[in-house]
């Protein structure tokens, strides 16, 4: 009889031990389900984010291209006076921080009024040749 009680015993605390380890697998499986949930949503965020941001920036660049090529278009023919005033214009609607206008005889004209000569440099020279610098 004791016997039989040490093995009913002995096969509870398995049972026991069973159902405790099954339960604590449970609660950590499902505490890790959520915790990757939960951070699946943070990703589903930030990638949300990140291409409203990037197609933001699309847009606003091909808005830029088409005032830029609108405002050159504005402009006329090749042959109008290039002067300071074109060029503070041609910086407010194109994407450069500043712009350069150097013509053949290699005056270079900045937006800012500054005029230097360039027709010694060798880069002026292989570009009139139609070369690369």
């Amino acid at each position: 009889m004791k016997n039989r009680q040490k093995k009913w015993k002995s096969l509870g605390i398995v049972v026991l031990v069973f159902v405790i380890g099954y339960g604590l697998l449970w609660y950590y499986m499902a505490a890790n389900v959520t915790r990757i949930q939960e951070q699946n949503k943070e990703y589903a965020k930030s990638f949300a984010a990140q291409s409203a941001e990037r197609i933001g920036s699309e847009f606003n660049t091909a808005l830029q291209r088409i005032e830029n090529s609108a405002y050159l278009a504005s402009m006329g023919d090749s042959s109008a006076l290039i002067d300071v005033d074109t060029l503070k214009e041609l910086e407010n609607h194109t994407n450069f921080d500043a712009v350069r206008y150097v013509d053949r005889d290699g005056n270079n004209l900045s937006s800012d009024g500054q005029v230097c000569q360039i027709q010694d440099r060798s880069y002026f020279k292989k570009g009139c040749l139609g070369q690369v610098a």
